[in-house]
């Protein structure tokens, strides 16, 4: 059971404390942007032994804070960060761990929540009380949704799915959640969107809804074009907002009907680059990360951001990450 596995992980790890300066440290790198509302940056190098970065900005600046080997990071209130770090292996060869912590995003004082396991995909719903992860459960990759009240030290799941429903976003009213599951192409064989390789039918990332509570059958969201088939390469949710659920897909961000009536394009980058990410600022745009695959690099990652009405699809381009820096996680929130 997966409580038994995370009560014997609570073995592994004491508390980590990670306590920046009040006011956070100089960030190396500045976007520029500076409200409303603050904003929180992960940046990589494609030199994995150069730290990551994690900056916080807003109408005061930019500041770094100290959290060493972050792998995402998600607002939960104005004030608070859920951020992932990745732990080493606990022996020779083995696989990492993941921490999840709540990070003071003013001071950068840290807290664990959770036991260490193999976190992926956290997501806190919009009023910062529940969480929502996934977690893999055997070294095949097999995995779990599970989630967590945030006021606990997630000693005690809510609810778990025992099944892969990956990249959880939660809906406005936090009600229900979208999710991603890679499936062969619903339509069948004959559809214009189904691919199979030496008569082996490929399998394509969907969008599901299920409820809040993990309970029930989930409920295919279809993705193309509204009356159409199935796109063609599938969909990941990024986020679910006011209008629907924003997704990325080939073309680029799309806007999908959490009815299920289909999906309509919002923002394409144009030639080779592609949406790696996204996340809404505010009620009608949104940041964009986005890669350029006509550039030849080892880390896959993007290097550039946009803000994108969703209004009209209309961009700006915001900032672009010098040399070997390259974007890993954004995230935004309204408040102070």
């Amino acid at each position: 059971m997966l409580r038994h596995r995370l009560a014997l992980s609570l073995l592994a790890l004491g508390l980590v404390c990670a306590c920046g300066r009040k006011h956070g440290a100089p960030a190396p790198y500045d976007v520029g942007f500076r409200g409303p509302g603050r904003l929180v940056v992960l940046f990589e190098n494609a030199d994995p032994d150069v730290p990551h970065a994690l900056v916080v900005f807003d109408a005061d600046g930019a500041r770094s804070l100290a959290i060493e080997h972050v792998q995402a990071a998600r607002w939960i209130s104005p004030h608070a960060l859920l951020v992932s770090q990745e732990l080493p292996p606990q022996e020779q060869y083995g696989l990492s761990q993941t921490q999840l912590l709540r990070v003071d995003a003013d001071t950068g004082k840290a807290e664990r929540f959770a036991a260490p396991a193999r976190w992926f995909d956290a997501e806190p719903d919009p009023r910062g009380e529940r969480l929502a992860a996934g977690v893999e459960t055997d070294d095949q990759g097999a995995s779990e949704l599970v989630l967590f009240s945030l006021a606990s030290r997630g000693e005690e799941p809510l609810a778990d799915a025992p099944k892969a429903l990956d990249r959880p976003r939660w809906s406005p009213d936090g009600a229900a959640l979208v999710v991603l599951q890679t499936i062969p192409d619903p339509d069948g064989a004959d559809s214009e969107s189904s691919m199979s390789f030496e008569g082996q039918e490929v399998a394509f990332p969907r969008l599901f809804k299920v409820s809040a509570d993990l309970r029930g059958k989930a409920a295919l969201l279809r993705d193309g074009e509204p009356g159409g088939p199935m796109v063609a390469g599938g969909s990941l949710p990024l986020w679910w907002g006011a209008r629907g659920v924003y997704a990325k897909q080939r073309r680029g961000l799309v806007l999908c009907d959490p009815e299920g009536a289909g999906c309509k394009l919002v923002y394409t980058p144009g030639g080779d680059k592609r949406v790696y990410d996204g996340r809404p600022c505010g009620a009608d745009h949104a940041f964009v990360l986005v890669r350029d695959h006509s550039e030849k690099s080892d880390a896959e990652l993007p290097q550039e951001l946009v803000r994108v009405s969703l209004a009209d699809g209309r961009s700006e381009p915001i900032y672009r990450a010098p040399g070997d820096v390259f974007f890993g996680d954004i995230d935004w929130i309204a408040g102070p």
